[in-house]
């Protein structure tokens, strides 16, 4: 009879230690970074940060990756440490990896590793081929490599473009790691496993003193389904036409010209109409929505009023060449006005006045250049105001067009501004880069504050403060009481989306590097981020509670999130501790 045996302990399989790399040849790179890549400020050169202030030193790695030996030296490092992980796929964002990558595929060819490389970029490439990603991928796993991982956006921006494509990320690879609890969370939060070579204070740095970062997020968001219509146009990164709510649809044009509505709760085609002849440019008019109908223009010259539910059309005027302007709305006059353009050589442009019931146009004033802006109302002098490619800021009498007052900016006027009624302002933005505050009854300016780039945003009122983005990589945020800027916020690429209120005590606004960024209104902190494959320049829709929200990109896709709010103390750096290597320590 046999004896019974003591069950065997079942094995744990553990993560693979990674190799350690030769110490010499770590020790010469560091004192290459040490003597390179540390760069510290003085008063008579400043570094600067990228919010405008002066920061105490910066790690220039791209400097390091320009001595041939210590690129050489990144690349044998890596390949210790990777070379027994099989077939891989090395990719990472540019500029800092691409001569990161090219080192790595050369020194893999070297030592006859097969391994396939990628870049991808920070914004799709607006001709040719159009791509976002430069190079095949193929199913082995993903080793994403980058110079430094600080807050980590930049891998985060790489993760999100790969999973829209189907790739999961194994790994990251960084030269250096700054340890920042923001990068440490996004790891864990992924399950991705991270090796640097050396760690910040490796060299003497501190993170405290670094160039600041997003805090440590209170809402997260998390991805529940995407959905996309056919014939986007990369070229044109612009604002497009704003997705809007209209019980349960996502309603908006294309660039392919079809206005389409889909359900805000699946992301399903609920409807779609098309609108042919316009031009390669589509539909970039935002919709506006009253008493179950929608209005829009189109690149064809029309203007159009559909029913909302179902898509089925009430009305069409064509009256002129493109519409690129949106719709704004006066109930109580019945009345819709838009800009309007034409293909002559004089009066290229219009602010006209339709009827909401017919399409019947009340009046038109013609403009000498093409008429692009978007109206805003006032109602307490009954006044529609316009900004207009004459490079100036115009307000009409909404009943009969008459001209109230007229103000001259040093640019043109290409979206619509968003007015104070408590304190009877109007705030807009100029492609001259500045942002106009004025008295809406008579046109007198207020405030002018300037910006370092063109304006291409609607801005938002919120209590005192008016919001509005430039394309310096910031948002502007102005105080209405002291007619003063009152922060800067950076955004890590250009803002031309409308931003939004969560109806929390947040507002939400998009990047064209595709990162939607939540803003406390109390503390005016970033207060959570979601990242997109494409750029983000129109206003993102909230859904009532402010649990989900649908983000559109300028690519013609909507993006739904959930979003989550973390109680009181816990943030996204208490997430998961990732698994994390330093060969160096």
């Amino acid at each position: 009879m046999a004896k019974n045996k003591k069950p065997a302990a079942r094995k744990t399989s553990a993560p693979p230690a990674t190799p350690k790399p030769d110490a010499a040849l770590l020790k010469s790179l560091q004192a290459t970074i040490a003597t390179v890549g540390v760069q510290r400020g003085t008063e008579d050169s400043p570094l600067l940060s990228n919010s405008g202030e002066k920061i105490l030193w910066l790690l220039d790695i791209r400097a390091v990756a320009l001595v041939p030996a210590a690129l050489d030296a990144i690349a044998t490092l890596f390949w210790q440490i990777y070379a027994t992980q099989g077939p891989l796929q090395v990719g990472g964002m540019e500029v800092g990896a691409i001569p990161l990558v090219s080192a790595i595929l050369i020194k893999a060819q070297q030592l006859g590793i097969a391994t396939n490389g990628f870049i991808i970029r920070k914004a799709r490439k607006p001709t040719g081929r159009t791509r976002i990603i430069e190079g095949n991928l193929n199913q082995h796993p993903v080793v994403l490599v980058d110079d430094l991982i600080n807050s980590g956006a930049s891998l985060e921006k790489c993760r999100a473009v790969l999973a829209h494509e189907g790739h999961t990320v194994a790994h990251a690879f960084a030269v250096v790691h700054f340890q920042n609890p923001q990068a440490l969370a996004w790891a864990g939060q992924h399950g991705i496993r991270v090796t640097s070579l050396f760690t910040l204070n490796q060299f003497g740095l501190s993170l405290a003193d670094a160039a600041p970062t997003l805090p440590p997020a209170l809402h997260a968001y998390q991805p529940l389904w995407r959905v996309g219509a056919k014939g986007a146009n990369p070229f044109y990164i612009v604002p497009k036409s704003a997705p809007l709510l209209f019980q349960d649809n996502i309603l908006m044009g294309t660039d392919s010209g079809t206005f389409v509505a889909f359900n805000a709760h699946s992301g399903k085609p609920a409807w779609q109409f098309a609108c042919p002849g316009t031009h390669g440019k589509g539909i970039l008019s935002s919709p506006a929505v009253h008493n179950g109908k929608v209005y829009f223009g189109a690149y064809n010259g029309n203007v159009y009023c559909l029913d909302a539910a179902s898509g089925k059309q009430q009305w069409v005027q064509q009256l002129c060449e493109w519409v690129g302007s949106s719709p704004l709305i006066v109930p109580q006059h019945n009345l819709l006005y838009i800009g309007l353009e034409y293909a002559r050589p004089r009066a290229q442009g219009s602010i006209a006045a339709f009827r909401l019931d017919t399409g019947e146009r009340v009046w038109e004033v013609f403009t000498k250049t093409y008429q692009h802006g978007s109206g805003v109302y006032f109602a307490a002098a009954d006044l529609v105001i316009f900004g207009t490619n004459e490079n100036t800021i115009a307000a009409h009498k909404a009943q009969s067009g008459e001209k109230v007052w007229e103000v001259p900016t040093r640019g043109p006027v290409k979206h619509a501004g968003a007015v104070d009624d408590a304190r009877g302002l109007i705030v807009i933005g100029s492609f001259d880069g500045g942002i106009y505050v004025l008295d809406a009854a008579t046109g007198a300016q207020r405030a002018l504050i300037a910006t370092a780039g063109v304006v291409y945003t609607t801005p938002l009122i919120s209590g005192k403060f008016a919001f509005c983005g430039s394309n310096d990589q910031h948002l502007y945020v102005i105080n209405l009481q002291t007619l003063t800027l009152e922060k800067k916020v950076p955004a890590g690429a250009r803002v031309m989306a409308k931003p939004v209120p969560t109806g929390q005590g947040t507002l939400l606004f998009g990047t064209t590097g595709g990162r939607l960024l939540e803003l406390n209104l109390a503390t005016l902190q970033i207060s959570g981020a979601a990242t997109l494959p494409e750029g983000i320049t129109n206003a993102a829709v909230v859904l009532p509670g402010a649990t989900r929200v649908i983000v559109p990109s300028y690519m013609n896709e909507l993006y739904a999130f959930a979003r989550t709010t973390h109680p009181t103390g816990q943030t996204l750096a208490n997430a998961p501790t990732p698994q994390e290597d330093s060969p160096a320590d």
